[in-house]
This record gives C-alpha cells, sequence and structure tokens, in this order.
C-alpha cells in the first residue's frame, strides 16, 4: 500500500486491481474459484434435484395408490412402490444433471443464478403436487394419460414449471462469487 492505492470495501487495493483486471487475472482468478461452485451444481445439485423429484413422484401416486385401496392399477402391492422409487430416483437423477447443465447455460448467458435452496424444495414440492392430480386423475379414469404414447404427464408438466420457475427464483450473478447455494 505504499504506492499510494487505498483499499476498496472488500479490502483488496484498488490500484493493483485495476491492474489485474486491466491484465485479465481478475478473470481467470474469478472462473477458477467458481469453476468449483458450478461443479457441485451440476454434479451434486443436479442429480440430488432430480432424484428428490422423482422420489416426490413415486411418493405422491403411492399415495395415491393407498387412497384408492391399494388397487392392482398403478402398482402391484408394495414391491411395485420400492422398485419405482429407486428407478424414478435414479433416472431422477440422470434427467436433473442434464437440466441442470441446460440451467447452467441459462445462468451463464443471462448473468443470473438461479437459488437451488430455494429452488429444490420448490420444485419438489410443486412436483408433488402435479403427480398427485394427475395420478389422481388416472385412477378416476381407470388408465394412464398418456402422451405421444407415453404416460410421463407429470413429468412433463413438472419439467416445464421448472424451467418457468427458474427465472423467477434467480437472482444477478455477481463476478466476484457464484455461490453454489
Amino acid at each position: 500500500m505504499g504506492d499510494g492505492a487505498r483499499p476498496d470495501h472488500r479490502g483488496a487495493v484498488t490500484g493493483e486491481r485495476a491492474i489485474l483486471r486491466h491484465s485479465g487475472e481478475v478473470e481467470s482468478s474469478v472462473s477458477d474459484d467458481t469453476s468449483g461452485a458450478l461443479l457441485i451444481r451440476l454434479f451434486v445439485g443436479g442429480p440430488v434435484l432430480g432424484a428428490l423429484a422423482g422420489m416426490a413422484q413415486t411418493a405422491s401416486s403411492s399415495t395415491v395408490w393407498l387412497l384408492h385401496g391399494q388397487p392392482d392399477f398403478y402398482f402391484r402391492g408394495w414391491q411395485g412402490v420400492q422398485v419405482s422409487f429407486a428407478m424414478w430416483a435414479v433416472g431422477g437423477a440422470m434427467a436433473g444433471a442434464a437440466f441442470l447443465l441446460v440451467l447452467l447455460m441459462w445462468e451463464v448467458t443471462l448473468k443470473r443464478a438461479v437459488r437451488l435452496a430455494l429452488f429444490v424444495p420448490v420444485v419438489v414440492a410443486v412436483g408433488f403436487l402435479i403427480a398427485f392430480a394427475v395420478t389422481w386423475i388416472e385412477f378416476q379414469r381407470g388408465a394412464l394419460i398418456t402422451l405421444f404414447g407415453l404416460p410421463m404427464l407429470s413429468e412433463l408438466l413438472a419439467l416445464a414449471f421448472a424451467a418457468a420457475c427458474a427465472p423467477v427464483l434467480a437472482r444477478p450473478l455477481s463476478r466476484e462469487a457464484h455461490s453454489p447455494i
């Protein structure tokens, strides 16, 4: 600090910071600092989001199944529920990683960060409610609702909600910090 530069509000020396910014070193150090957080969001946040959403949908479907007296329609006994939990947890984790990759590309493009600590519970809760409503209707009809031959209506509605919800739960992305939460 003997060169006359004064510290800024973050404790960094303003003159040194300007030189580093001009030389490009700040940009590389920012990307080095945030790459770990981005990897955590992608390889932990995405699969956790997907697995929780898949398990929430199975929990919702099994709740409707229980409320209808466990008929041999949606599940075939408790083993079917257990297999469905495992299958949707693994499938959801894979889909969640892909979804979060798209979400991270959206964040970088629009310079906004989605708050995962708020986003994950909202998406899981709404996914549960969507699956409950769709499964209830399926039980009332006595047949699965299909789109293009696939019984994936609740999953597609939950995905559409998550995509629509992301901009609402986003905050401006600062260059100095990109928190994994």
